[in-house]
């Protein structure tokens, strides 16, 4: 019966994400845990690792620190998380350091976490603090390294990395324990510039500083979104014109942004006789229209932590199409098919967050090239994407 009870609560330990690795400081004062958590796959009875996070702890009830830990690589279109991914080697072992990572010296416990993607994590706890680093090793052509955690007080997320060919080590990132009233504190630094790594490349320039940048042509992702217009037009031209709703779908490669919008057969306005204009002259009943729409323009990528910006200026062109369904009243016309073409500019904004997700809002205006036509349509835009 007991052994039948420590089974579940061991399956229970790997499927509900309890804590899997720990090291803990040499002097045994604090603890490192690292948990995966993990979730069923689908309606089967499999459990898949969602993510790690990464618990500090002094005793059972002062924690220090719990954060999720992680980086993702993108290589070939395909995305490989580390925290996604299964551990399939883990080496133990202790040191003493002379030379100081970050001000971090001494005697360490470390840890070393070998993913089957090729994502090793490695850590090192000392008295005094604690140190981690990613290797990226095993693929074979360039890759992107994208979403790397913020663990400590002092990090900030990054979205974006850049790309890369061949191995590649991540800087020490590091963080000091001090003692306080009693109790261990993380000690926490003013500006992450304040760190000094040595032999470091032009990737690591974010890892540094993590202001905000312009992501280069290379490193720029693709996204698809799609979305509405609410379209509304100026002028006195057709007085009691209804708004409109489009359909839209656009792309954004790199720099490169286009769309698509169309606008189904749907009701616009009610003429009435006494009312009438150009081109509804004795024409009485309900007019229908479908609208299609093209874009092409620029998308700039601007880098923020976690969050992408592209800021996309676009040109935009239309063809709506105007007539009236239905049976008209005795005494009045049916109006011939209308077609109109409208010309304008626009511009959207698009926030990619953490999960590849996107939200996007733009505006734009398009003017008439007919006579006896409204003066513009506006349309306000909101989209749903997904990052490539």
């Amino acid at each position: 019966m007991k052994r039948t009870i420590f089974s579940i609560l061991l399956i229970l330990c790997f499927s509900t994400g309890w804590a899997q690795y720990f090291v803990s400081s040499p002097d045994g004062s604090y603890r490192v845990n690292l948990q995966t958590n993990r979730s069923r796959k689908g309606a089967s009875k499999i459990f898949v690792p969602t993510r790690m996070m990464m618990r500090v702890s002094e005793g059972v009830r002062n924690v220090l620190l719990n954060e999720e830990i992680g980086l993702t690589v993108k290589s070939h279109g395909k995305r490989f998380a580390f925290g996604k991914s299964y551990i399939k080697q883990q080496v133990s072992n202790s040191g003493y350091s002379q030379e100081p990572i970050n001000e971090l010296t001494g005697k360490y416990n470390s840890l070393e976490l070998e993913s089957e993607v090729g994502i090793i994590l490695e850590l090192k706890v000392y008295n005094t603090g604690i140190a981690y680093r990613f290797k990226i090793t095993g693929f074979p052509d360039e890759y992107k390294i994208l979403e790397i955690c913020d663990v400590f007080p002092n990090e900030k997320g990054i979205a974006n990395l850049g790309t890369l060919t061949g191995d590649y080590t991540s800087p020490w990132r590091t963080v000091e324990i001090i003692e306080k009233y009693g109790k261990k504190v993380i000690k926490e630094k003013e500006k992450i510039e304040d760190y000094s790594y040595e032999n470091f490349n032009a990737s690591d320039q974010f890892y540094l500083s993590p202001a905000t940048k312009i992501i280069p042509w290379r490193d720029a992702l693709s996204s698809i979104s799609i979305g509405t217009h609410f379209n509304w037009y100026h002028g006195n031209a057709w007085k009691g014109l209804a708004e409109e709703n489009s359909i839209d779908a656009d792309f954004i490669y790199k720099y490169i942004y286009a769309g698509l919008s169309f606008t189904p057969c749907h009701e616009m306005m009610y003429i009435y006789y006494e009312n009438d204009f150009d081109p509804f002259l004795g024409v009485i009943g309900s007019v229908h229209s479908w609208n299609l729409s093209g874009r092409i323009g620029f998308s700039l990528p601007v880098q923020n932590g976690y969050e992408i910006w592209n800021f996309s200026p676009y040109l935009t062109t239309s063809l709506l199409h105007l007539q009236q369904h239905g049976n008209t009243l005795v005494g009045h016309v049916k109006p011939h098919p209308h077609h109109y073409n409208l010309m304008g500019a626009g511009i959207k904004v698009e926030c990619a967050l953490r999960q590849r997700l996107s939200l996007g809002v733009g505006y734009e205006y398009q003017f008439f090239t007919g006579k006896k036509t409204p003066s513009g349509r506006s349309s306000l835009v909101l989209s749903f994407g997904y990052l490539l």
